[in-house]
């Protein structure tokens, strides 16, 4: 197995945390839970992947300890909504329960709500918070009582939790709430969790290159349960015409970054969008009426039809309506604006407002932001509206806010709330960003590492090329290593029985070169080696780029590794 050609065991190891306020938390927790078969438990999803699999495996937490009783309620927000929905009155039949919320920030006014109702609450998530909106007590956290029930929000943002888990999804936080739980209870979580934290690392474009970030992804990688076998499953085509329309490269064995971007969170998502997250839902809970359903005829694989039709028709517009003049849809030295009718509706029956996020980075250029409202036409309020950035250190959620609009979620990808958008400055913010892109590019130069190789094939077989494999499977393109063949030009073999205008490859050292772009060769790029499943290692070419050399393939190898690890 893969974990075994690994020398440096730590890698693998899933970092020690207990977020602020942990203990109360698994008080709150504990209390209910011995009531056994009379607990009551209520766990609020979000509609997202984070938020599906947060869900979920606070789901089969309580199946483990028998709490998944006739008691059990779940709640997940039609429409894509992130937040507390439920009203006073559904509150009210609530008294008593205690309320598991993940992936979401809950307000103070519905916080408040929620524990005046009778009704203990335990808030589960990684966005921003501010925790002077909740309490004025002398206290790192959020946590207040109301008579015989408590509230907590356990959130990994807060000012005084440290920068090494910052990165953590709002699965991830559950995870550490429920390894806390089980420590109490004298139980080992479920291995699936991890895997599953790794995904959502992935889904919800979390900062991903520290140890501790990749721990969670080597998990997903190398995991060979049978949990993350189905959901692979899920996402394999039943018919060559779909395998070869989604990925004509064929899909990835494994679980890694390239099947998790492409293939697995776009299926996930597109049913969503589509309204049709109880679905989902069903789907993660592995409801063979739902599996058959969207496994037939490769239907789960229509909404992502619908949703890529649905995008195209967005990106038409903003083409459309940037050349009217006065149109508040328009380019600006760091944004690309969009702004569409609530009536707009290219194909009927599906919201616009849940495509907005996805088309966002469509319409964005390589060096510009999007930003996409839907307006009621007759009173010029923004529906909704949501922004996706291009440069991942730029707190662009801050620049927003700063400026009067309303918004909520990360700091480079997140929604705007009802506003007047007529009344938005946009130029002014427009130059905010440009400062602060600017500053960010000066401190920030983004370089790849390449590791000089004269043997390839000596380089092929050393226990560290797996390492760098198995890293590169799971990391983002800017923080892969690559390799710089410095052997002899005379070893390198075309393959001549490759007669393709799409593809070349090549042999050194009785290793197989290939690259998908013909204008490539070992001599002009550099070479990607990455596991593309648990058995098999391939190299590819990439065009070359801005490096940071390693002087030799050993003692300066040895030093990176170290640094990754």
């Amino acid at each position: 197995m893969i974990q075994d050609k690994i020398k440096n065991k730590t890698v693998l190891k899933i970092p020690e945390y207990s977020p602020k306020g942990i203990e109360q938390a698994v008080d709150l927790f504990e209390k209910e839970a011995n009531k056994f078969n009379d607990a009551k438990f209520l766990v609020y999803w979000d509609p997202d992947i984070d938020g599906l699999f947060a869900g979920y495996i606070v789901e089969e937490f309580l199946k483990l300890l028998g709490l998944y009783n006739s008691n059990f309620k779940y709640v997940l927000n039609q429409q894509r909504k992130h937040g507390f929905f439920l009203t006073d009155e559904a509150l009210a039949n609530l008294k008593g329960y205690t309320i598991i919320a993940v992936d979401f920030s809950i307000t103070k006014e519905d916080f408040d709500r929620i524990l005046k109702a009778g009704i203990n609450l335990i808030n589960i998530d990684h966005h921003e918070i501010d925790i002077k909106n909740y309490t004025k007590l002398d206290r790192e956290y959020v946590y207040s009582k109301c008579g015989d029930v408590k509230g907590i929000i356990l959130n990994n943002q807060y000012e005084s939790e440290p920068n090494e888990f910052k990165f953590l999804s709002g699965a991830g936080m559950v995870y550490y709430f429920l390894k806390a739980v089980a420590e109490r209870f004298d139980l080992e979580l479920p291995k699936d969790f991890e895997a599953l934290v790794g995904i959502t690392l992935l889904s919800d474009i979390r900062v991903i290159e520290s140890a501790e970030a990749r721990a969670f992804l080597l998990k997903t990688f190398i995991s060979k349960s049978d949990y993350i076998k189905y959901l692979h499953w899920l996402i394999l085509p039943e018919k060559n015409i779909n395998a070869k329309r989604f990925n004509p490269f064929g899909m990835p064995d494994g679980f890694n970054r390239d099947l998790i971007d492409y293939n697995f969170s776009p299926i996930i998502n597109s049913l969503l969008r589509a309204n049709k997250g109880m679905l989902a839902v069903e789907l993660l809970r592995k409801n063979q009426s739902v599996i058959s359903y969207l496994k037939d005829n490769d239907t789960i694989f229509t909404y992502r039809e619908i949703q890529k039709k649905i995008v195209a028709a967005i990106a038409e517009k903003v083409k459309e309506n940037e050349n009217i003049p006065g149109s508040l849809t328009r380019k600006l030295s760091t944004m690309v604006i969009c702004c569409l009718e609530s009536t707009f509706e290219p194909i009927p029956g599906y919201d616009i407002t849940n495509y907005i996020g996805v088309a966002c980075s469509k319409i964005k250029d390589e060096d510009k932001v999007g930003v996409i409202f839907v307006i009621d036409e007759e009173t010029g309020m923004s529906k909704r509206g949501s922004f996706r950035g291009s440069l991942d250190g730029v707190n662009y959620l801050d620049i927003f806010k700063r400026n009067g609009v309303p918004a909520a979620g990360h700091q480079n990808a997140f929604g705007i709330l009802e506003c007047k958008v007529s009344e938005i400055n946009f130029e002014k913010i427009d130059e905010e960003i440009r400062l602060a892109e600017e500053e960010y590019r000066k401190s920030h130069t983004e370089t790849r590492t390449v590791i000089k190789v004269p043997d390839l094939g000596a380089f092929f077989r050393d226990p560290h090329s797996d390492m760098i494999a198995l890293i590169n499977a799971m990391s983002r393109d800017s923080h892969r290593i690559f390799i710089k063949y410095t052997g002899p030009i005379e070893k390198i073999k075309p393959d001549l029985n490759v007669n393709s205008t799409k593809f070349a490859r090549y042999k050194v050292d009785d290793v197989t070169v290939t690259s998908f772009d013909v204008s490539l060769d070992i001599v002009n790029s550099y070479m990607l080696i990455m596991y593309e499943n648990q058995e098999y290692k391939k190299i590819t070419l990439r065009p070359s780029f801005e490096i940071e050399e390693c002087e030799s393939e050993t003692t300066e190898l040895n030093k990176k590794l170290s640094s990754i690890s």
